[in-house]
């Protein structure tokens, strides 16, 4: 006897994305997002890091999986002492 699982409905495509515009209000309120403290916005600009990532999928149309295992260095480029990067007090 051989087991024919029941797979439910195909789901229907998908019918609409992003326009440009909205893509664009989209990036910049993440880009101009600030912190917030005791109710008033401080200089830091807290959401920069999600701007770059939202960017890199619509550009791509990668997943976001993808996105997050992407390799910012060449594989196979090791670092070496001279690469790293020297605090302020000095040490490594």
């Amino acid at each position: 006897m051989v087991f024919r699982p029941v797979l439910p409905d195909a789901a229907d495509a998908r019918l609409r994305w992003l326009t440009r515009s909205e893509a664009a209000r989209l990036l910049l309120a993440a880009w101009r997002q600030r912190e917030i403290r005791n109710g008033k916005p401080s200089g830091r600009f807290v959401s920069r890091h999600v701007a770059r990532f939202i960017l890199l999928g619509l550009y791509t149309g990668s997943r976001a999986g993808d996105i997050c295992n992407a390799a910012l260095m060449p594989v196979g480029v090791t670092l070496t002492h001279r690469d790293r990067r020297v605090s302020p007090q000095g040490s490594q």
